[in-house]
């Protein structure tokens, strides 16, 4: 019997542990896996509860039960459905959402019914969880609570094996998700910053038990799970967690140095010197990289902080929901093409979710617990450094939506904090209410299709979406879409409400700009289509700006208007160039492009005569670079010199190669670069052969640096070791470049040079061994050559044949 009770009682915490963990850290968008974590936890409890109530054993309520339930009641009120009146008067932003969905009636707070029930359901998971680890580390046998510590530390160690093994065996997907693992481990996490944080967690919990372990034995056992846990954090690549787990570190020594035992300090300092230096020892670059403040994004957490001043201002009293932020924050989103689900930073999404008063509430709750009812052991220590980390990564990532950081977090906190014990009716209500919160989670798992939204939005119709998602622009936005290329000038019109709908949920959303200009174009309604193109073109980031001026200049070229496209050009916005030019390279008119950039030659006149040398337009580019060339002096070198390539191109093509190779030595001289080197070099083998050795070393030295650089490098040297007649040396350097660059073709290249001096044999296994190797080549045309050289091949056998009987007649 006790080996049955023992067996529960260690299961009631472990299970949740590692199940979380291992199914991709129990993470809030993984609903099948979170609802399986959830399962579980419902069925241990409800076992758990029976044998309490039979056995009539004792039952401790940890102090973080008190803000849980808080969260629970509030979440429940959002979902109360309320007189438009109340609505309006608690969030009148909320009434706004709900206008938009339909005629008014009783409409709940939330602006995401799913979204709050299922945080309902996961908020009651840990209130079950931390009802049974609360007894058993209150009541249980001294060691429990140390079995509850190394249950996490030692499953971290072990995700963090499992995550080396699935890394050197070449797996790329777990449970359906793409494994990201950059460095030596692939861990079981969607996020790596979910990763840091348990890793970090359990790092931290190991520190803190070496450093108060009275055997040696011990505090080596733990400072190596330390090390491993702390090399797992670090190999995460996670900004945010290292750097908060650094400071929770010494945020933990601060507080032992005003102990008397600091020497054990010195084996955890020296396991931690060895992690991180292991660390940086296998992806010092990566990990260089990652802290690079020079990097463009390096400050976009931060700077997203800036973008839910609206937000909160409008839903500061009470909310929007637990679960809603994805659903709410699009509308003041600058960019709404980025979904995001989370804020990246949990404190203030959770102002955000329900209201400032209330937040401050449980925060104070929380810390009011921890500081009033600490129990002054030895985990004080460690667990503050752990909540500490835990606060720090919060604010810079997001993972305390996950329950497999959850899970360990909580343990910590109960095993710091306080507890109350409940006996009689109380005990009996509280064991009462667990199991009927048990048996809805339970019910309530069955219908995780329905909770999760990007299921849901492709199988729920939009009456049904709208009312649980009243301020998602998808909602609206699918339907448009699915009339809008219908095809039918009915169903197109019929597209339009809903275009104007998710135009009002995501105002800052190019795409549906462009979606409304290209519908009002197709309509006749020229100017009002142009506003919106203009508008969309503004708004639009630039990972997407060339895609959309791309997509813009097809619509215009089929309501036959192409040279409108030059006022929608984005001429004046900063780090829009390379852009801009990409998308002349493509419009393949040189007329259009003319008129594109009439007063602007100067800035684009490369692009421009890169596309008039490829159309075989000499006299539009000679005049296109008259009319520059009076600038040419003030300009950068680099500048001047592409110029002087462009200008000795002209040349070259008006039959002058003395003054084109003028120019192209002048402009090499001044870029520097490889492509306009090569560029002289090719010129000088067509016509000056015998200078190429000047150009050689000069050619090797800047192919260098670059795979496909030094693949065409091989391709020039070949052809002038062949001009040379040196064959033998130009077909190595030819097959050399075909391997580096992954050019295949140029083995075809070689078997025909093969093939010209007679040697079929050669050209055949040439070309055999390129066939069997599988490349991408168009394997048609090489057997169609070895063909060709076979037959040649038996009549210059036949021929050898008919000589030698001549000569024995």
């Amino acid at each position: 019997m006790r080996t049955a009770r023992d067996t529960l009682v260690f299961l009631s915490f472990a299970a949740p542990i590692v199940a979380a963990s291992f199914l991709l850290g129990g993470v809030y968008t993984a609903t099948t896996y979170n609802l399986i974590v959830m399962r579980i936890v419902a069925c241990l409890f409800f076992a758990w509860a029976v044998w309490l109530s039979v056995s009539g054993r004792r039952l401790f309520v940890p102090l973080l039960v008190v803000p849980l339930l808080l969260i629970m009641g509030w979440a429940l009120l959002h979902l109360l459905p309320l007189p438009p009146a109340i609505v309006g008067l608690l969030s009148p932003t909320a009434r706004y959402f709900h206008a938009m969905a339909g005629p008014e009636g009783w409409r709940p707070l939330t602006m995401s019914s799913p979204d709050t029930l299922y945080s309902i359901m996961r908020t009651a998971t840990l209130v079950l969880f931390i009802l049974m680890l609360q007894r058993t580390i209150e009541v249980e046998r001294r060691g429990w609570r140390r079995l509850v510590t190394d249950t996490i530390v030692v499953t971290a160690a072990l995700l963090f094996a499992f995550g080396v093994f699935l890394k050197l065996t070449g797996v790329e997907t777990f449970l359906g998700s793409t494994l990201r693992g950059p460095l030596l481990m692939h861990p079981t996490f969607i996020n790596l910053n979910h990763a840091a944080a348990f890793f970090g967690v359990a790092s931290l919990l190991s520190l803190a038990t070496a450093v108060e372990a009275d055997l040696a034995r011990a505090r080596v056992f733990y400072g190596a799970l330390f090390f491993v846990n702390l090399l797992a954090v670090v190999m995460t690549l996670s900004r945010g967690g290292i750097l908060a787990v650094v400071c929770a570190m010494v945020f933990f020594f601060a507080l032992k140095l005003f102990k008397e035992r600091t020497r054990v300090l010195l084996l955890p300092v020296l396991f931690s010197l060895v992690a991180v230096a292991t660390a940086f020892y296998v992806g010092y670059n990566l990990i260089v990289a990652e802290f690079d403040l020079s990097r463009p994004d390096y400050f976009d957490k931060f700077l997203l902080l800036t973008t839910v001043g609206d937000y909160l201002a409008d839903f500061w009293r009470v909310g929007s929901g637990l679960g809603s932020f994805m659903h709410v924050y699009p509308y003041y989103q600058g960019d709404p093409g980025l979904f995001f689900i989370q804020l990246e930073n949990e404190p203030v999404q959770f102002a955000l979710e329900h209201g400032l008063p209330f937040a401050l509430i449980v925060a104070a709750l929380i810390v009011w617990f921890f500081v009033k009812y600490n129990r002054r052991e030895h985990c004080r220590c460690g667990a503050a450094a752990i909540l500490l980390f835990i606060l720090m990564h919060n604010t810079l990532d997001f993972n305390l939506h996950d329950l497999a950081i959850l899970f360990p977090v909580a343990a910590v906190y109960l095993m710091a904090s306080g507890s109350f014990e409940l006996k009689g009716w109380p005990r009996r209500l509280a064991l009462g209410a667990g199991m009927l919160a048990a048996l809805g989670l339970l019910w309530g798992s069955r219908y995780g299709d329905d909770l999760d939204f990007y299921r849901a939005k492709d199988m729920l119709p939009y009456d049904t979406l709208v009312r649980r998602y009243p301020a998602d622009f998808k909602v609206p936005l699918r339907d448009a879409l699915a009339r809008y290329n219908d095809g039918r000038r009915e169903r197109f019109l019929a597209a339009l409400p809903f275009l104007s709908e998710a135009a009002a949920k995501a105002p800052d959303y190019y795409h549906i700009s462009y979606l409304t200009g290209s519908a009002l174009l197709r309509l006749g309604s020229i100017e009002e289509g142009i506003l919106l193109y203009v508008k969309a073109v503004d708004r639009a980031p630039e990972r997407h700006l060339g895609r959309l001026l791309g997509d813009i200049y097809r619509h215009l070229g089929a309501a036959g208007i192409e040279p409108r496209m030059r006022e929608l050009l984005p001429f004046g916005r900063p780090g829009a160039r390379e852009t801009v030019s990409r998308f002349l390279a493509s419009v393949r008119s040189p007329e259009l492009v003319g008129s594109f950039i009439a007063g602007r030659e100067e800035e684009f006149f490369e692009t421009a005569g890169q596309l008039y040398l490829s159309t075989g337009d000499t006299a539009r580019l000679t005049d296109l670079l008259d009319r520059v060339s009076a600038l040419a002096g003030d300009w950068p070198v680099a500048r001047r010199g592409r110029y002087l390539m462009l200008r000795g191109q002209a040349a070259l093509r008006r039959k002058d190669p003395a003054t084109a190779l003028s120019l192209f030595r002048q402009g090499a001289a001044l870029t520097g670069a490889f492509d306009d080197v090569l560029t002289l070099a090719q010129a000088t083998l067509s016509h000056e052969p015998d200078r190429c050795g000047e150009l050689d070393a000069m050619l090797q030295e800047k192919a260098l640096t670059d795979k496909g650089r030094l693949a065409r490098y091989h391709r020039w040297k070949s052809d002038w070791l062949w001009r040379r007649g040196e064959m033998r040396e130009s077909l190595k350097y030819l097959q050399r470049g075909a391997d580096i660059g992954g050019y295949p073709q140029w083995r075809i290249d070689g078997a025909r040079r093969l093939a010209s001096q007679g040697l079929w044999e050669e050209a055949v296994a040439e070309l055999t061994h390129l066939k069997d190797s599988r490349k991408q080549v168009d394997v048609a045309a090489v057997d169609a050559l070895i063909e060709e050289y076979r037959r040649r091949m038996e009549r210059k056998r036949s021929g050898l044949m008919q000589e030698m009987l001549l000569e024995k007649r």
